[in-house]
């Protein structure tokens, strides 16, 4: 049998670039399919559910207003209710977290504000942007929040209220969002170093404290309130 043909200087070339071709090509594919899986992935968790409102105070016979102010910097617009407490210069933000309204998942943090008020606190409820009737689209798990969080302070303060007199009652990424609006040193300065209240509820889920002990988690939030805001 003859020899085979030798392999040419231009053969091995081109057998190269082919080689070079293919490792490109799937390079690329690779490049295009991990980038529509981060756009999926983006998609599905930048993008809240909307929810209706659950609740009203109007449930609990309350007085309240219907509230709208911008969030700080993108002045993205937001609505809540706002509950006064007659005579009372101290007032609480209730803040939710991700997916639910200023009502809660079931209209759960309605009831709170109820106690709030009836314990002399004027009591802001309010829908974080993308959330319940806000503008907006999308959250950042507290990074672009904070806005809100101030725009709801600084209404706050156009009716009056210091920001010294206001306290916070979050919930999830809410809570997040409230310590990353310039308030964290202060409120571990207003603690000192070596104060600290860790109370383990068996039984309850992520954020579901106050519906497991819906009494015991609103008397030890009113106590704190009454402490820190006297």
């Amino acid at each position: 049998m003859p020899d085979p043909a030798p392999v040419t200087g231009s053969a091995r070339k081109r057998w190269r670039a082919r080689r070079l071709l293919v490792g490109v090509a799937a390079a690329g594919l690779a490049l295009l399919a991990y980038a529509g899986v981060a756009l999926v992935v983006a998609e599905t968790l930048t993008k809240p559910y909307r929810r209706a409102l659950a609740s009203s105070p109007a449930v609990f016979d309350l007085a309240y207003e219907d509230v709208s102010f911008p969030s700080a910097g993108d002045r993205i617009p937001l609505r809540g209710w706002f509950l006064p407490a007659a005579g009372s210069d101290r007032a609480v933000v209730i803040v939710h977290g991700r997916n639910p309204t200023r009502t809660g998942d079931e209209g759960q943090y309605v009831p709170d504000a109820a106690a709030l008020v009836a314990r002399g606190y004027n009591t802001l409820l309010f829908d974080l942007r993308g959330h319940g009737e806000s503008g907006g689209v999308r959250y950042t798990l507290g990074t672009v929040e904070q806005r809100d969080v101030l725009g709801a302070v600084a209404y706050l303060e156009r009716r009056g209220f210091a920001p010294a007199r206001t306290g916070f009652w979050a919930h999830s990424m809410g809570a997040a969002t409230v310590l990353l609006a310039d308030h964290a040193r202060r409120l571990a300065a207003a603690a000192g170093p070596a104060v600290h209240d860790l109370w383990i509820v068996p039984g309850a889920r992520h954020d579901r404290v106050s519906a497991t002990v819906p009494e015991r988690y609103r008397t030890r939030v009113l106590a704190f309130f009454d402490e820190k805001l006297q």
